[in-house]
C-alpha cells in the first residue's frame, strides 16, 4: 500500500510472480463448509465497533527472530524496550522464552523488531474499528509479544491463533474468516502480507508489504488512510475488491 508514482501504487506489485504462482495452487483448494468450521468457530461478544478490523502479526506488525543462548549469555542481554536509535529505525525489545530455570543450559531469546508507527497506528484504529490480531503462529509465542505490545487488552480485543486457522496443506495456514460466528463478513477486513492467507475471503483483504526490519517503513500510515476511507462502506468488500481485484 506505498504511495509514490504509477508503478508503486499500483495493487497487483504487492504480489510477486511467485506469489501468484501459490495463489494459482491455493485457488484450487477445496473452501471448508460451515460444519468443518465447527471446531473452530469462536463468538467476540457485544459489539465495539460496527466494523472488525484484523491485523496479521509476524511481517505485518512485526518481525521475530528466536536465539539459542546459554544464561550467562543471557545475563549480558537487555530483556525489554529497546528504542531504535538511528534514523529510521524501528523499536524493539527481547523477550526470554522458555524454561527460567537458571541451571538449564539453553534458553530461548526472542528479538522483535516493531514496525513503524506501530503504537500510535494501533491505538488510534481502536478508536474506529474492533481489533483482532489473526496469527498462524502458536498462542504460547503470540502471547508472549502480545502481551508485551498491549497486556491489558485494551486495544487489541481479541485474538485468534494457529489452531483458528484451516491448514490447506503442509505449512499452509488459511484464516477462513466465517469462524467468527457473531460478526458478517461483510463488516470484516483482514490486513496480511500474505494473500494466501485470506484466500477464502479475497474480498475481504487488504495486502499490504513484508516487514522484515527495514528502515523507513511508512506502510501502517498508508494503511490507515486507506481504512479511513473504506470504514463507512455499507459493505466493505465491494471498495476492497474494486482497489485491489484479487479475485
Amino acid at each position: 500500500m506505498k504511495k509514490g508514482d504509477d508503478k508503486d501504487n499500483d495493487p497487483v506489485k504487492l504480489v510477486d510472480d511467485n506469489m501468484k504462482f501459490l495463489l494459482q495452487a491455493c485457488m484450487k483448494l477445496k473452501t471448508p463448509t460451515m460444519e468443518e468450521l465447527k471446531p473452530k468457530m469462536v463468538n467476540f461478544g457485544k459489539k465495539d465497533s460496527q466494523k472488525v478490523l484484523i491485523l496479521d502479526m509476524d511481517e505485518t506488525l512485526i518481525h521475530a527472530k528466536f536465539h539459542n543462548e546459554t544464561y550467562e549469555e543471557l545475563e549480558q542481554q537487555c530483556l525489554g524496550y529497546i528504542p531504535g536509535e538511528g534514523e529510521g529505525e524501528c523499536d524493539q525489545f527481547n523477550l526470554l522464552l522458555g524454561s527460567s530455570n537458571q541451571h538449564e543450559d539453553k534458553y530461548v531469546r526472542l528479538n522483535v523488531k516493531v514496525r513503524q508507527h506501530m503504537e500510535e497506528v494501533l491505538q488510534y484504529l481502536a478508536t474506529i474499528y474492533e481489533i483482532c490480531v489473526f496469527t498462524a503462529g502458536e498462542q504460547d509465542y503470540a502471547d508472549a509479544i502480545l502481551d508485551f505490545i498491549d497486556e491489558e487488552r485494551t486495544i487489541i480485543k481479541h485474538r485468534l491463533y494457529r489452531h483458528h486457522c484451516v491448514k490447506a496443506a503442509p505449512r499452509v495456514y488459511i484464516k477462513d474468516l466465517r469462524i467468527i460466528a457473531d460478526r458478517e463478513l461483510k463488516d470484516i477486513i483482514i490486513v496480511d502480507n500474505s494473500v494466501v492467507s485470506f484466500i477464502f475471503n479475497m474480498s475481504n483483504g487488504v495486502p499490504i508489504s513484508d516487514f522484515r526490519g527495514q528502515k523507513n517503513d511508512d506502510e501502517l500510515m498508508f494503511m490507515v488512510s486507506y481504512l479511513e476511507e473504506i470504514f463507512a462502506a455499507e459493505d466493505v468488500r465491494k471498495p476492497i475488491a474494486k482497489t485491489f481485484k484479487l479475485e
